[in-house]
Protein backbone atom coordinates (compact mmCIF):
# COMPACT_ATOMS: atom_id res chain seq x y z
CA UNK A 1 0.00 0.00 0.00
CA UNK A 2 3.12 2.33 0.81
CA UNK A 3 4.82 1.97 -2.15
CA UNK A 4 1.24 2.20 -4.53
CA UNK A 5 0.69 5.37 -2.01
CA UNK A 6 4.17 6.45 -3.47
CA UNK A 7 3.50 5.87 -7.15
CA UNK A 8 0.12 7.94 -7.00
CA UNK A 9 1.54 10.88 -5.47
CA UNK A 10 4.88 10.61 -8.16
CA UNK A 11 2.22 10.68 -10.67
CA UNK A 12 0.32 13.31 -9.57
CA UNK A 13 3.52 15.67 -9.77
CA UNK A 14 4.23 14.46 -13.07
CA UNK A 15 0.80 15.22 -13.94
CA UNK A 16 0.55 19.14 -12.35
CA UNK A 17 4.57 20.37 -12.28
CA UNK A 18 4.87 22.31 -15.83
CA UNK A 19 7.89 20.70 -16.86
CA UNK A 20 8.63 23.45 -19.78
CA UNK A 21 11.11 25.52 -17.87
CA UNK A 22 14.02 25.43 -20.03
CA UNK A 23 15.69 28.32 -18.41
CA UNK A 24 15.50 26.62 -14.86
CA UNK A 25 15.49 22.79 -15.65
CA UNK A 26 18.71 21.30 -16.47
CA UNK A 27 16.45 18.29 -17.55
CA UNK A 28 12.94 17.00 -17.54
CA UNK A 29 11.99 15.26 -14.27
CA UNK A 30 10.48 11.83 -14.84
CA UNK A 31 9.25 11.48 -11.02
CA UNK A 32 8.18 7.71 -10.76
CA UNK A 33 11.64 6.67 -12.06
CA UNK A 34 15.05 5.04 -11.13
CA UNK A 35 16.89 7.68 -9.33
CA UNK A 36 20.91 8.85 -10.12
CA UNK A 37 22.51 7.13 -7.62
CA UNK A 38 19.73 5.28 -4.91
CA UNK A 39 17.33 3.09 -6.39
CA UNK A 40 13.92 4.22 -7.03
CA UNK A 41 12.52 7.49 -6.19
CA UNK A 42 10.37 8.27 -3.15
CA UNK A 43 8.01 10.72 -1.86
CA UNK A 44 8.90 11.39 1.67
CA UNK A 45 7.18 15.19 2.58
CA UNK A 46 5.40 18.25 1.18
CA UNK A 47 3.90 21.56 2.86
CA UNK A 48 3.86 25.35 2.42
CA UNK A 49 6.63 27.51 3.23
CA UNK A 50 6.85 31.13 2.32
CA UNK A 51 10.55 33.26 1.49
CA UNK A 52 11.36 35.28 4.37
CA UNK A 53 10.98 39.27 2.90
CA UNK A 54 9.04 38.71 0.40
CA UNK A 55 6.29 36.31 1.79
CA UNK A 56 6.41 34.19 -1.57
CA UNK A 57 3.91 31.20 -1.29
CA UNK A 58 6.42 28.35 -1.80
CA UNK A 59 5.20 24.35 -2.33
CA UNK A 60 7.84 22.22 -1.35
CA UNK A 61 7.86 18.46 -2.04
CA UNK A 62 11.12 16.44 -0.19
CA UNK A 63 12.46 13.15 -2.09
CA UNK A 64 14.93 10.97 -1.06
CA UNK A 65 17.78 12.67 -3.88
CA UNK A 66 16.55 16.13 -3.92
CA UNK A 67 14.29 18.80 -2.89
CA UNK A 68 11.94 20.55 -5.12
CA UNK A 69 10.48 24.50 -4.73
CA UNK A 70 7.32 25.38 -6.91
CA UNK A 71 4.82 27.51 -6.63
CA UNK A 72 0.82 27.17 -7.42
CA UNK A 73 -1.36 28.99 -9.97
CA UNK A 74 -3.56 30.33 -6.29
CA UNK A 75 -2.73 30.70 -3.71
CA UNK A 76 -3.48 28.06 -0.65
CA UNK A 77 -3.60 30.54 1.85
CA UNK A 78 -3.73 29.19 5.49
CA UNK A 79 -4.29 25.62 4.50
CA UNK A 80 -2.67 22.55 4.17
CA UNK A 81 -1.40 21.34 1.11
CA UNK A 82 -2.87 17.98 0.28
CA UNK A 83 -2.87 15.80 -3.36
CA UNK A 84 -6.12 14.80 -2.54
CA UNK A 85 -7.65 17.74 -1.99
CA UNK A 86 -5.99 20.16 -4.80
CA UNK A 87 -6.65 18.25 -7.71
CA UNK A 88 -7.10 21.33 -10.18
CA UNK A 89 -3.42 23.25 -8.77
CA UNK A 90 -0.78 23.62 -11.52
CA UNK A 91 2.32 23.96 -10.31
CA UNK A 92 5.89 26.31 -11.81
CA UNK A 93 9.43 25.46 -10.84
CA UNK A 94 10.20 28.36 -8.71
CA UNK A 95 14.02 27.20 -9.05
CA UNK A 96 16.72 24.39 -9.65
CA UNK A 97 16.22 21.39 -7.55
CA UNK A 98 18.44 21.26 -4.58
CA UNK A 99 20.11 18.08 -4.42
CA UNK A 100 20.28 16.26 -1.00
CA UNK A 101 24.22 15.61 -2.01
CA UNK A 102 24.91 19.17 -1.24
CA UNK A 103 22.22 20.37 0.91
CA UNK A 104 22.14 22.18 4.29
CA UNK A 105 19.08 23.17 6.36
CA UNK A 106 19.31 24.78 10.32
CA UNK A 107 16.76 27.07 12.36
CA UNK A 108 16.86 30.44 12.44
CA UNK A 109 14.73 33.21 13.91
CA UNK A 110 13.53 34.91 10.80
CA UNK A 111 12.08 37.77 9.28
CA UNK A 112 9.10 37.23 7.63
CA UNK A 113 7.02 40.46 6.13
CA UNK A 114 3.83 38.16 6.89
CA UNK A 115 2.34 40.00 10.17
CA UNK A 116 -0.21 37.18 11.66
CA UNK A 117 -3.89 37.90 12.29
CA UNK A 118 -5.49 37.58 15.86
CA UNK A 119 -7.03 34.21 14.55
CA UNK A 120 -3.88 33.25 12.73
CA UNK A 121 -1.41 30.01 13.63
CA UNK A 122 1.44 31.64 12.37
CA UNK A 123 4.09 31.88 15.20
CA UNK A 124 7.30 33.68 15.86
CA UNK A 125 10.43 31.91 15.27
CA UNK A 126 9.70 29.84 12.58
CA UNK A 127 12.23 30.14 9.95
CA UNK A 128 14.37 27.86 8.06
CA UNK A 129 17.17 28.16 6.34
CA UNK A 130 18.51 25.96 3.26
CA UNK A 131 21.59 26.25 1.62
CA UNK A 132 23.47 24.88 -0.93
CA UNK A 133 26.92 25.17 -2.66
CA UNK A 134 25.60 27.89 -4.72
CA UNK A 135 23.22 29.88 -2.54
CA UNK A 136 20.86 30.21 1.03
CA UNK A 137 17.77 30.53 0.67
CA UNK A 138 15.45 31.97 3.91
CA UNK A 139 12.17 30.76 4.62
CA UNK A 140 9.15 30.48 6.88
CA UNK A 141 6.99 27.98 8.11
CA UNK A 142 3.51 27.96 9.04
CA UNK A 143 4.18 26.72 13.07
CA UNK A 144 7.06 26.09 15.24
CA UNK A 145 5.98 22.40 14.60
CA UNK A 146 5.61 22.38 10.85
CA UNK A 147 9.30 23.99 11.12
CA UNK A 148 10.41 21.36 13.46
CA UNK A 149 9.26 18.85 11.43
CA UNK A 150 10.68 20.24 8.17
CA UNK A 151 14.25 20.47 9.48
CA UNK A 152 13.44 16.31 10.80
CA UNK A 153 12.25 15.26 7.24
CA UNK A 154 15.02 16.65 5.31
CA UNK A 155 17.77 15.71 7.74
CA UNK A 156 17.28 12.48 8.19
CA UNK A 157 16.74 12.25 4.25
CA UNK A 158 20.10 14.00 3.60
CA UNK A 159 21.51 11.47 6.00
CA UNK A 160 20.43 8.41 4.46
CA UNK A 161 21.64 9.80 1.02
CA UNK A 162 25.06 10.73 2.82
CA UNK A 163 25.04 6.85 4.15
CA UNK A 164 24.28 4.88 0.66
CA UNK A 165 27.12 6.78 -1.02
CA UNK A 166 29.44 6.54 2.12
CA UNK A 167 28.73 2.73 1.76
CA UNK A 168 29.27 3.04 -2.04
CA UNK A 169 32.90 4.63 -1.67
CA UNK A 170 33.71 2.01 1.32
CA UNK A 171 33.23 -0.61 -1.09
CA UNK A 172 35.35 0.56 -3.77
CA UNK A 173 38.35 0.80 -1.27
CA UNK A 174 37.70 -2.44 0.27
CA UNK A 175 37.94 -3.58 -3.20
CA UNK A 176 41.15 -1.80 -4.18
CA UNK A 177 42.96 -2.54 -0.91
CA UNK A 178 42.28 -6.32 -1.66
CA UNK A 179 43.86 -5.79 -4.90
CA UNK A 180 46.85 -4.17 -3.98
CA UNK A 181 47.89 -7.34 -2.44
CA UNK A 182 47.54 -9.58 -5.40
CA UNK A 183 48.09 -7.16 -8.21
CA UNK A 184 50.76 -8.26 -10.93
CA UNK A 185 51.51 -4.31 -12.13
CA UNK A 186 49.37 -1.11 -12.19
CA UNK A 187 47.20 0.15 -15.25
CA UNK A 188 47.56 3.46 -16.20
CA UNK A 189 44.79 5.38 -18.45
CA UNK A 190 43.92 8.40 -19.39
CA UNK A 191 40.33 9.58 -21.38
CA UNK A 192 41.60 11.87 -23.14
CA UNK A 193 38.07 12.76 -25.51
CA UNK A 194 35.43 11.52 -27.61
CA UNK A 195 33.75 12.58 -31.08
CA UNK A 196 30.98 12.28 -32.39
CA UNK A 197 28.55 11.10 -29.64
CA UNK A 198 24.60 10.61 -30.12
CA UNK A 199 21.97 10.75 -27.54
CA UNK A 200 19.79 7.42 -28.14
CA UNK A 201 17.05 9.78 -27.27
CA UNK A 202 16.60 13.02 -28.67
CA UNK A 203 16.67 16.37 -27.06
CA UNK A 204 18.36 17.97 -24.89
CA UNK A 205 22.33 18.18 -24.51
CA UNK A 206 24.69 15.93 -23.51
CA UNK A 207 26.91 16.04 -20.74
CA UNK A 208 29.26 13.21 -21.31
CA UNK A 209 31.41 11.10 -18.80
CA UNK A 210 33.77 8.35 -19.23
CA UNK A 211 33.84 5.18 -16.94
CA UNK A 212 36.00 2.90 -16.66
CA UNK A 213 36.58 -1.07 -15.13
CA UNK A 214 38.51 -3.00 -14.24
CA UNK A 215 37.35 -6.08 -12.54
CA UNK A 216 35.61 -4.61 -9.70
CA UNK A 217 37.61 -1.47 -9.63
CA UNK A 218 35.97 1.53 -11.17
CA UNK A 219 37.00 5.19 -12.21
CA UNK A 220 35.37 8.04 -14.18
CA UNK A 221 35.93 11.38 -15.50
CA UNK A 222 34.76 14.87 -15.20
CA UNK A 223 31.59 15.27 -17.17
CA UNK A 224 32.11 17.48 -20.05
CA UNK A 225 29.24 19.01 -22.43
CA UNK A 226 29.09 18.50 -25.96
CA UNK A 227 29.39 15.68 -28.51
CA UNK A 228 33.15 15.88 -28.58
CA UNK A 229 34.14 16.23 -25.00
CA UNK A 230 37.46 16.80 -23.81
CA UNK A 231 38.16 15.04 -20.85
CA UNK A 232 42.10 14.81 -20.35
CA UNK A 233 41.01 12.75 -16.55
CA UNK A 234 44.08 10.37 -15.40
CA UNK A 235 42.83 6.67 -13.73
CA UNK A 236 44.90 4.23 -12.73
CA UNK A 237 44.21 -0.22 -11.86
CA UNK A 238 45.29 -2.38 -9.91
CA UNK A 239 46.13 -5.34 -12.45
CA UNK A 240 45.98 -9.36 -11.00
CA UNK A 241 46.06 -11.05 -14.07
CA UNK A 242 47.49 -9.93 -17.17
CA UNK A 243 45.95 -12.66 -19.45
CA UNK A 244 42.25 -12.58 -18.58
CA UNK A 245 41.45 -9.36 -17.20
CA UNK A 246 39.98 -7.02 -19.61
CA UNK A 247 39.21 -2.95 -19.34
CA UNK A 248 36.24 -1.73 -20.48
CA UNK A 249 35.13 1.82 -21.23
CA UNK A 250 31.36 2.83 -21.27
CA UNK A 251 30.25 6.32 -21.88
CA UNK A 252 26.97 7.90 -20.94
CA UNK A 253 25.20 11.22 -20.77
CA UNK A 254 24.68 12.28 -17.35
CA UNK A 255 21.57 12.77 -15.83
CA UNK A 256 20.18 14.48 -12.79
CA UNK A 257 16.82 12.94 -12.14
CA UNK A 258 17.30 9.68 -13.55
CA UNK A 259 19.92 6.89 -14.35
CA UNK A 260 22.38 8.04 -16.83
CA UNK A 261 22.01 7.49 -20.08
CA UNK A 262 24.31 4.86 -22.49
CA UNK A 263 25.91 5.97 -25.18
CA UNK A 264 28.27 3.46 -26.65
CA UNK A 265 31.22 1.06 -25.41
CA UNK A 266 34.38 -0.76 -25.90
CA UNK A 267 36.51 -3.23 -24.59
CA UNK A 268 40.62 -3.56 -24.54
CA UNK A 269 42.39 -6.47 -23.49
CA UNK A 270 45.19 -6.39 -21.21
CA UNK A 271 47.20 -8.66 -22.61
CA UNK A 272 47.31 -6.36 -25.73
CA UNK A 273 48.15 -3.19 -23.44
CA UNK A 274 51.53 -5.21 -22.34
CA UNK A 275 52.43 -6.26 -25.54
CA UNK A 276 51.51 -2.94 -26.94
CA UNK A 277 53.88 -0.98 -25.17
CA UNK A 278 56.42 -3.29 -24.49
CA UNK A 279 56.42 -2.95 -28.25
CA UNK A 280 56.58 0.70 -28.74
CA UNK A 281 58.89 0.55 -25.10
CA UNK A 282 55.95 3.17 -23.74
CA UNK A 283 52.55 4.49 -23.49
CA UNK A 284 50.47 4.16 -26.37
CA UNK A 285 47.30 6.01 -28.21
CA UNK A 286 44.33 4.63 -29.36
CA UNK A 287 41.42 6.04 -30.99
CA UNK A 288 38.49 3.52 -30.92
CA UNK A 289 34.60 3.24 -32.05
CA UNK A 290 32.31 2.72 -29.42
CA UNK A 291 30.28 -0.39 -30.03
CA UNK A 292 26.20 -0.40 -29.22
CA UNK A 293 25.95 3.30 -30.85
CA UNK A 294 24.78 4.63 -33.74
CA UNK A 295 28.28 6.81 -33.73
CA UNK A 296 31.16 7.62 -31.25
CA UNK A 297 34.43 7.30 -31.13
CA UNK A 298 36.60 7.18 -27.90
CA UNK A 299 40.52 8.20 -27.56
CA UNK A 300 42.50 7.06 -24.77
CA UNK A 301 46.30 6.58 -23.39
CA UNK A 302 47.28 3.96 -21.68
CA UNK A 303 50.62 2.48 -19.91
CA UNK A 304 51.43 -0.51 -17.76
CA UNK A 305 53.95 -1.06 -15.07
CA UNK A 306 54.89 -4.68 -14.04
CA UNK A 307 55.34 -5.25 -10.27
CA UNK A 308 57.83 -8.22 -11.25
Amino acid sequence: MRSKENSERLEWLQNHVDMHSDKILQERITFNSMTNSVGPRRFLHAGILRKSKSDKELIVFLFNDFLLLCTGNKSLGDSQFSFNKHTHLNLTIYKQPMFLSALEIGASAGSSSRKPSVNSDVEPNTGIWLRTLESTLNLEARTQNDRTLWINKITEAVSTFSEAHSSYQSKQKSVEATGMSEAAGRLLLIAEKAEGLKRPTPGGDIDAYCEATLGCQEQKSSVVSGCSPHWNTSMQFLVRDISQEIVCLTVYDRDYFAPNEFLGRTELKVSDIVEECRVKMGPITRSVKLLEADSGLITIKLDIQLFN
